[in-house]
C-alpha cells in the first residue's frame, strides 16, 4: 500500500553571525553558500559533505541512521544563498530564512548609472523607511512600508539626479544606519 501523505512542516531558520538554527526537528539540510568556504557541523550524530562548484559551496547535512537535528546545526563563514530542509519522515518542509539582526547592505552596483539596488534585513515584521540624501543633506527619494521578517531589496532609479555622492539611511524600529553611494553619469 502507498504511504499516507504527510502534512507539510513549517520551519524557521535563523542565521546569527554565521550560525544556522532551525526551530523544528529535521532529517537533512542542503545549504548553498557564496564562494569557496568551509562549513562546520554543530549538530550531533549527523554527517556533513560539501563541494565547491566554482561559484558556490554546497553543504549537505544528513544521517543514514535516521538521526535528526534542531537548534544550532551548522556554522558557515560566508553569505548563505539558500537553505533547503527535509524532515526525517519525508514531509515537505516550508522553511523561511530569517536574519537575527537588522542590517543594511552596501548598494549594488556602486558606483552606478542610472539605477542601484539597496538590500536590507529585518528579523521581525517592521515599518521601514529608506531615505536617500544628496551630499548637501537634501532628501531626494524616500521608500517606506511594512516588511515581513527576511531579506529585502529596493531599487532606486536615479535617472533624474545629478552625478555625485549620495547617502542612504535605513530606519526600522530602533535601528538606523547610513551608507554612502556614488552616481556616475
Amino acid at each position: 500500500l502507498p504511504y499516507p501523505k504527510l502534512a507539510p512542516v513549517n520551519a524557521i531558520i535563523v542565521e546569527n553571525n554565521g550560525t544556522l538554527n532551525v526551530d523544528a526537528e529535521m532529517g537533512a539540510a542542503l545549504v548553498v553558500i557564496e564562494g569557496n568556504v568551509t562549513a562546520e557541523l554543530i549538530a550531533n550524530n549527523m554527517t556533513i559533505e560539501s563541494a565547491y562548484d566554482g561559484v558556490n559551496t554546497r553543504v549537505l547535512v544528513y544521517s543514514l541512521e535516521g538521526n535528526t537535528f534542531s537548534g544550532d546545526f551548522l556554522s558557515v563563514n560566508g553569505e548563505v544563498i539558500s537553505v533547503e530542509l527535509g524532515s526525517a519522515e519525508g514531509a515537505t518542509v516550508n522553511a523561511k530564512l530569517i536574519p537575527a539582526n537588522f542590517e543594511l547592505a552596501q548598494n549594488y552596483p556602486n558606483p552606478f548609472n542610472p539605477s542601484t539596488t539597496v538590500g536590507f534585513s529585518v528579523p521581525v515584521q517592521s515599518d521601514v523607511t529608506l531615505t536617500i540624501y544628496n551630499v548637501t543633506g537634501q532628501k531626494v527619494a524616500e521608500f517606506s512600508g511594512t516588511y515581513e521578517a527576511g531579506l529585502h531589496t529596493i531599487e532606486w532609479d536615479a535617472s533624474n539626479n545629478a552625478s555625485g555622492i549620495y547617502f542612504y539611511k535605513l530606519d526600522a524600529g530602533n535601528f538606523a544606519e547610513t551608507k554612502k553611494m556614488v552616481l556616475l553619469k
